[in-house]
């Protein structure tokens, strides 16, 4: 997303960086990356609207951007 500063681990660098849900065992955990990865990225940006954020999937993880990410995985 243009002009949204990404830190720390919710940075992907490259493709050994990257996470998928295969990467998880529980949407659970998931969810915690994804939503660990908003806060972070939304207390940098707070210029940013809340939905501009929350729309930022730095690992792709929710492919319908309803922020539920890992649907199929159990819980």
């Amino acid at each position: 997303m243009k002009g949204v500063k990404l830190i720390g681990d919710c940075i992907v660098a490259d493709a050994a960086d990257d996470l998928n849900c295969a990467n998880f065992q529980t949407q659970s955990q998931a969810q915690s990356v994804y939503q660990k990865c908003v806060d972070r990225i939304k207390a940098y940006n707070s210029d940013k609207s809340t939905e501009e954020i929350a729309r930022l999937d730095v690992y792709g993880l929710d492919g319908d951007k309803d922020g539920i990410v890992c649907e199929h995985l159990p819980q």
